[in-house]
Order: structure tokens, then C-alpha cells, then sequence
């Protein structure tokens, strides 16, 4: 019985052992496809969740993928630390070690990403500043209007569109006081950074202002995960 039992645990042992190099081969596979589907410059991290593994592998439905990239470029605008986590995900096993690529897919991915106050800089009427306050974008500076510089500040509010982050003026101050004016220069601070082409088709839904730049809330529904999917 004894030496049953030992038996027995290595049995186990060796079955943890190999469904866990399983999900870490699987998941270099699927980044892999990733970074070739998306065109990104590094390869993303994967991991696969969901103990075991190897049941998930032989029906082809995964529970969670988790997924980040360290750094990436969308349609110009730097975006950092992207996280995605992926549900409902299908990846025959054909396809995933083979050579298929029709149908590894995911049902649904949210995610997050932090764009850096240095892609909005750029953006940003000539000799205008911007810096967080209390979770808000202010801008400071100065602006040209018909010639004349003014001294100028403005609170602004922003929002989530198909194009990106919308940058809208909330209140503006001018040196004169003029609510005339502010209203003419009123379109100088209002612009949109096109944080589009994320990987996975993740879109923008949500922004929030934090220290060192505007952290995004993403999602996507019924995502391929490799090229020609």
C-alpha cells in the first residue's frame, strides 16, 4: 500500500508538472500569433488560467487568458502597460499547435492601458502646459489670438469616442476676464488623441486622469487571435 501511495503521488506530481508546461507552451503559442496578428514590436506576456489545463487544451474552450504588453504604439500615440483578459476563448488544438488559424478567437476582452502625458503634449496649442489636478487635466500658458498673446488656464473634461480621448475645454481664463474671448479661443483646447488600432480591436470606453497621464478602459467582443482569422 505504501508503495501504492508513493506511486501514486508522483503519478500526480508528474500530471501537475505537465499540465502546468502545457499552459506555459500554450501560451507562448498564442503570444506569438498575437504579436504576428498585430504587428507589435515585442511579444506580448501570456498566461493561461484555469487548473487543469490540459482538459482545456483537448476541448479547445479556454476559462481566462490573461495578456499585457509592456509598451506599444497606437496610430501614434504611445501606450503603456496594457493589460487584456480574455474569456470565452476557442482555440482547437489543431489550430493553436498546428497550423490553423481559423478559429482561435475570444469572446470577449476587457483591458486597461495608461497613455503618458507626453503623447498629449504634442496635441497641445503652442506654449500651453498640462498638468493633473485633483484626477482633471488642467492646461496653462499662453496662446495667440489675431496676433495678440494672452495669458490663459483651462479645466478640462474628458471623454471616450470612436476616435480616441476627447479633450473638451470645461471653463476657460483669460488675463482680461473677457467671456467673449474665451469662448473664440475655446477651440485651441479642444482636440482628440487618436488612441485607436490597439491589439485585440480593444476600443476605448472609459478615460480617468491619473499621475503621469490618462488611463484607459478597453474592451472588444468576438476578437481573432491570430492572422487570417
Amino acid at each position: 500500500m505504501r508503495k501504492f501511495l508513493v506511486v501514486l503521488i508522483v503519478l500526480v506530481g508528474l500530471l501537475v508538472a505537465a499540465d502546468r508546461v502545457g499552459a506555459v507552451v500554450a501560451g507562448r503559442e498564442i503570444a506569438s500569433r498575437v504579436q504576428t496578428a498585430y504587428n507589435l514590436s515585442s511579444k506580448p506576456s501570456v498566461s493561461v488560467r484555469g487548473f487543469p489545463f490540459l482538459t482545456q487544451l483537448a476541448s479547445g474552450n479556454y476559462h481566462e487568458i490573461d495578456m499585457s504588453v509592456k509598451s506599444l504604439s497606437a496610430n501614434g500615440v504611445t501606450v503603456d502597460g496594457l493589460t487584456a483578459r480574455l474569456t470565452g476563448v476557442r482555440a482547437p488544438l489543431h489550430d493553436l499547435l498546428g497550423h490553423g488559424t481559423s478559429s482561435v478567437t475570444a469572446a470577449n476582452v476587457t483591458g486597461s492601458a495608461t497613455v503618458p502625458f507626453s503623447s498629449i503634449r504634442g496635441r497641445l496649442p503652442r506654449g500651453v502646459q498640462l498638468s493633473e489636478d485633483g484626477g482633471a487635466l488642467r492646461l496653462t500658458g499662453r496662446v495667440t489670438y489675431l496676433g495678440v498673446t494672452i495669458p490663459v488656464s483651462a479645466d478640462t473634461s474628458l471623454s471616450a469616442t470612436a476616435s480616441g480621448i476627447a479633450v473638451t475645454p470645461r471653463r476657460i481664463s483669460v488675463a482680461s476676464g473677457s467671456s467673449a474671448l474665451s469662448s473664440l479661443i475655446s477651440g485651441q483646447f479642444r482636440f482628440v488623441i487618436p488612441v485607436t488600432g490597439l491589439p485585440l480591436h480593444l476600443s476605448v470606453n472609459a478615460v480617468t486622469v491619473v499621475p503621469g497621464g490618462v488611463r484607459v478602459s478597453t474592451s472588444a467582443a468576438h476578437v481573432a487571435l491570430t492572422s487570417g482569422s
